[in-house]
C-alpha cells in the first residue's frame, strides 16, 4: 500500500506540509489497521482526510487526481473499518470542571518580537538591494574602463595608420615626382630621336634606364614580380607611363583626402570624455563603496540585534509555555479539589437531610445541624451539635443533584456519518440540532468540521466562532475556527488560533503540531522548530514530525547540525523514507 502513494515530497514547501502529514497518517492508518486496531486506523485516516482537503482548499490545481484518489482510499478504508468494527460503548458523561483563572494575555506576547523581526529583514533587504546597486554601478565601471582601453587601442591604431599613410603619401609623391621626370627626360629625347630620324637610338637610353630600374628594384628588396611587370609595361608600351601617372596621381590624391579627413584632435576630445566619465564613475564607485561599507556595518549590527530578539523570544515562549503548563496543573489540581468539595458538600448534605428528619416516637428526636456552609470546611470534622427545630417548621429535605444525562441520540448517529464521510448527513443532523438548540456546542463544533469537509469555509467559520464566542476556553473551538483561516490562506490568523488552542491545551500535540505548520508557512522557521521540539517530547514516536523539525533545523542560517542529525535518524527509524536534500545538508562540512 505504501509504494501505492509513494511520491516525492519537497522539504523546502510550506504547502508540502500538509501532503506529506496526509500521506504519513494514511501510512499509519494502513500500519494500525494490519495491527489489529481499528480505532486508532480510523483517526488516522481521518487526520489524512483533513490535511487533504486543507491543501486541496489552499491549492486546488496541485495533483488534483492523485489527491483525490487519495481521499477515496481513506474513506473506503474508514467505511470498511466502521462496518466491521463493533458499537463503541457510551462514554460516561464528565461533569463540566470549574473554570480555572488562566491568564488569557500570556499566549500572545511572542507575537512582539516577530514583528520587529519582520522590520529587521525588511531592512536587511534593502540594504541588499543597495548591494545589488553598488555591484551594477561597479559592473558598469568596468564597462566603461573596457570601452576607455578599446578607444585608447583604436586611438593608437589611427595615430599609426595615419603616420603610415603620411609616410605613404612622401613615398608616393617623390615617386610621382621622380616618373615626371623621367618621363619628360624620355619625351625629350623621343623628341630628338624623332627629329633626327633614329628612333632606336633614341629608344636606347630608356631601355638602358628600364634595366636599371629593375636591378635597383632587385637590389632594394621591392616586390620582384611588381617589379618585372613594370619593366616589361615600360619596355613593351610607352604609353603605360602616361597611365600609370595618372594613376599614381589619383592615389595621391585619395591618399591626402583620407589624410585630410583623420582628425587626431576629435579623438583626442574624445579620449578626453571617456577619461572624464571614467573619473566621475571612479569618485561615485568610492562614495557607493563607503555607503555600502558602512551599511553592511550596520546591517551587521541589525543581523546582531534581530538574532538576539529572537533569542530573547523564544525564551520568552519557552517561560510562556513553562508558565502555561503550570497554570494549567493549577486548574487541573483546582478540578481535582473541586471534585472533592462537591463530593464533600455532597456527603454534609446527606447528613443534614439525616439530622433534619422528623423524630421517631419510640426514640427521643435527635436535634438537626446547623445548615452547612456552600464551601467546604477547612478541616473535616464531626458536625457541630444540632439544635431542635419547632416541630412545626421542619426543614426541606435537600435536592439531590441532577443524574448525569447520556449523550442525545442524535450526536451518535452525526458522529456515524462522519466517519463513513457522509458529512452531508451529518450536517444535516447537526442542523436539526441546532435548530432546537442554537448554543448546543456539539452540534456548533460538528458542523463546523462538516461544513469544512464540504468545502464550505465560511459556514464553517461562522459555526467555529459562534461556539468562540460561547465558550472562549475550549481549545478544540479555536482548533477549528483556525483550521478555517488556514484554509482561507489568512496565515496569520490561523497561527493565532492555533495558538490560543495550544495555550489551553499545551500538552496537545496535534495543536502544537498545526500550530508549527501555520508558523512556517509565516516565514518563522525557528518558532516553528521550538513547537516540534515539543511535539516530539510529547510525542515521541511521532516520525512526521521529526522529519519535519529535521527540514526545518537544516535550512536554517547556522543549522544545528547535530541536532537536525538526531531528529533526522529518530524520523528513519519510525518509518519515514529518506530524503535526499537532508542528507546533502548534513553532509555538507
Amino acid at each position: 500500500m505504501a509504494a501505492a502513494f509513494a511520491a516525492p515530497l519537497a522539504t523546502t514547501a510550506a504547502a508540502d506540509l500538509p501532503e506529506k502529514g496526509a500521506y504519513v497518517e494514511m501510512v499509519r492508518g494502513d500500519r494500525t489497521r494490519d495491527g489489529g486496531d481499528p480505532i486508532a486506523a480510523i483517526a488516522n485516516y481521518e487526520r489524512a482526510l483533513d490535511l487533504f482537503r486543507v491543501l486541496r482548499a489552499e491549492r486546488p490545481d496541485y495533483k488534483a487526481a492523485a489527491i483525490e484518489f487519495r481521499m477515496d482510499y481513506c474513506r473506503r478504508q474508514i467505511a470498511a473499518l466502521k462496518a466491521a468494527a463493533p458499537a463503541a460503548p457510551v462514554a460516561a458523561p464528565v461533569a463540566p470542571p470549574v473554570a480555572a483563572p488562566a491568564p488569557a494575555a500570556a499566549p500572545q506576547k511572542p507575537a512582539e518580537p516577530a514583528v520587529d523581526v519582520a522590520a529587521l529583514r525588511d531592512e536587511i533587504r534593502r540594504l541588499s538591494d543597495a548591494a545589488a546597486s553598488a555591484e551594477a554601478m561597479q559592473a558598469r565601471l568596468k564597462d566603461v574602463e573596457a570601452a576607455a582601453a578599446q578607444m585608447e587601442t583604436e586611438r593608437k591604431r589611427l595615430q599609426d595608420e595615419s603616420g603610415d599613410l603620411r609616410r605613404a603619401a612622401d613615398l608616393s609623391a617623390k615617386r610621382v615626382e621622380s616618373l615626371t621626370a623621367a618621363l619628360a627626360a624620355a619625351k625629350q629625347d623621343v623628341d630628338a630621336a624623332r627629329k633626327a630620324g633614329d628612333v632606336d637610338a633614341a629608344t636606347a637610353p630608356l631601355r638602358d634606364e628600364v634595366k636599371r630600374l629593375n636591378r635597383e628594384l632587385q637590389t632594394t628588396g621591392k616586390d620582384r614580380d611588381t617589379a618585372v611587370a613594370e619593366a616589361e609595361r615600360a619596355s613593351t608600351r610607352y604609353g603605360d607611363v602616361e597611365k600609370a601617372l595618372a594613376g599614381e596621381k589619383l592615389a595621391v590624391k585619395e591618399l591626402k583626402t583620407q589624410i585630410e579627413a583623420l582628425d587626431p584632435a576629435r579623438a583626442e576630445r574624445e579620449m578626453r570624455s571617456v577619461l572624464g566619465d571614467k573619473t566621475r564613475l571612479e569618485a561615485q564607485v568610492q562614495v557607493l563603496s563607503a555607503k555600502l561599507e558602512a551599511q553592511t556595518h550596520e546591517a551587521k549590527a541589525t543581523r546582531t540585534a534581530a538574532e538576539a530578539a529572537q533569542t530573547d523570544a523564544s525564551r520568552q515562549v519557552a517561560a510562556l509555555m513553562r508558565e502555561t503548563r503550570d497554570l494549567t496543573r493549577e486548574r487541573e489540581q483546582l478540578i481535582a479539589k473541586a471534585g472533592k468539595s462537591a463530593d464533600r458538600i455532597t456527603a454534609l448534605e446527606a447528613q443534614l437531610s439525616e439530622a433534619t428528619r422528623p423524630p421517631q416516637p419510640s426514640a427521643p428526636a435527635a436535634e438537626p445541624a446547623t445548615p452547612a456552609p456552600a464551601t467546604p470546611p477547612v478541616a473535616e470534622t464531626a458536625p457541630a451539635a444540632p439544635v431542635m427545630p419547632a416541630p412545626e417548621t421542619p426543614a426541606p429535605a435537600p435536592v439531590p443533584p441532577p443524574a448525569p444525562q447520556p449523550p442525545p441520540a442524535w450526536k451518535a448517529d452525526a458522529d456515524a456519518a462522519m466517519a463513513s464521510d457522509a458529512a452531508d448527513r451529518a450536517l444535516a443532523i447537526y442542523e436539526q440540532a441546532l435548530a432546537a438548540s442554537p448554543d448546543d456546542p456539539d452540534a456548533l463544533l460538528g458542523s463546523s468540521r462538516a461544513q469544512m469537509k464540504l468545502g464550505n469555509v465560511e459556514a464553517a467559520r461562522a459555526a467555529a466562532a459562534r461556539l468562540v464566542s460561547l465558550q472562549p476556553e475550549t481549545a478544540s473551538a479555536h482548533h477549528a475556527l483556525a483550521m478555517t483561516e488556514a484554509a482561507s490562506k489568512n496565515r496569520r490568523s490561523a497561527a493565532r488560533g492555533f495558538q490560543k488552542a495550544v495555550s489551553l491545551e499545551p500538552d496537545n500535540p496535534t495543536y502544537r503540531r498545526d500550530l508549527a505548520v501555520a508558523l512556517y508557512t509565516l516565514g518563522r522557521s525557528a518558532d516553528a522548530a521550538d513547537h516540534y521540539r515539543e511535539v516530539v517530547r510529547l510525542a515521541p514516536k511521532d516520525g512526521q514530525s521529526h522529519f519535519n523539525l529535521a527540514a526545518i533545523l537544516v535550512m536554517q542560517r547556522n543549522p544545528p547540525l547535530d541536532e537536525a542529525r538526531a531528529m533526522y535518524e529518530k524520523a528513519l527509524s519510525l518509518g519515514e523514507a529518506r530524503d535526499e536534500s537532508i542528507e546533502k545538508k548534513l553532509a555538507a562540512p
